[in-house]
């Protein structure tokens, strides 16, 4: 499976939330990069690591600047 948060971009993220695979019943499961996105959107200051996953790249496809 592949982590779909930490390294896919937004028209990634978008197509799989509009189900591909219909009439296959899709669930997306929430692993340890989406866990800490959350946590970082939260408090960026305090988990500042997660960018260290490489994840700059995803919050930029949104249009969100993340400086160093």
């Amino acid at each position: 499976m592949r982590q779909y948060c930490s390294r896919q971009r937004r028209a990634e993220n978008e197509r799989l939330a509009n189900n591909p695979f219909t009439p296959a019943t899709y669930i997306p499961l929430k692993g340890n990069h989406e866990d800490c996105l959350l946590r970082f959107l939260v408090d960026p200051a305090a988990n500042a690591y997660w960018l260290t996953f490489g994840d700059t790249q995803t919050i930029n496809s949104y249009g969100i600047s993340v400086s160093d």
